[in-house]
């Protein structure tokens, strides 16, 4: 059927340098993606949480690149200002082990990039797997305190008892 759609050729011949039928473009996309980093950062600022879960969830659906360039520097430069604002408001970063377990993604969340920057700034971080059933509790936590231990982190923060501890990794 789509196959005689004219908009929907044009598109596909188009190599993603047009918007699809009915949908946004590449720079219009990039645009909601940097508002919606804005308003994380807002959000941090002004509600001053104890931690920030899912900070990067929009690579969640994002596998292979299937909706944006998680290499760009538009957007590495909006998540980045993001997460400085984040570390401002002085929240635990969250590693997310549950896309990985659901299988939307092969690594966890937020990217090493964004975990390296997070050390740097002095931000802490813990470890969580979002989960949603009794297998998924500790799913991927050896990895993900591997991860930050390759960003840099000497430590990890895990809920015990109600109070955030630090532990060594």
């Amino acid at each position: 059927q789509l196959r005689e759609d004219s908009s929907y050729r044009q598109w596909i011949d188009g190599g993603g340098t047009i918007p699809p039928p009915g949908g946004e473009s590449e720079q219009e996309f990039a645009a909601r993606l940097a508002g919606a980093l804005r308003t994380i950062a807002e959000n941090a600022l002004r509600t001053r949480p104890d931690v920030i879960g899912h900070f990067d969830l929009v690579v969640k659906p994002n596998a292979r690149g299937a909706l944006f360039d998680e290499e760009s520097p538009a957007y590495r430069a909006a998540a980045l200002e993001a997460l400085d604002a984040c570390c401002e408001a002085g929240a635990i970063l969250e590693v997310n082990t549950g896309g990985v377990f659901r299988g939307w993604r092969s690594t966890f969340y937020p990217a090493p990039f964004l975990l390296r920057r997070a050390m740097e700034k002095g931000m802490r971080a813990t470890v969580s797997a979002d989960a949603h059933c009794a297998e998924a509790l500790c799913f991927g936590f050896a990895a993900a305190r591997e991860m930050l231990r390759c960003a840099g982190f000497c430590s990890v923060w895990m809920l015990r008892g109600g109070t955030f501890c630090e532990e060594a990794l």
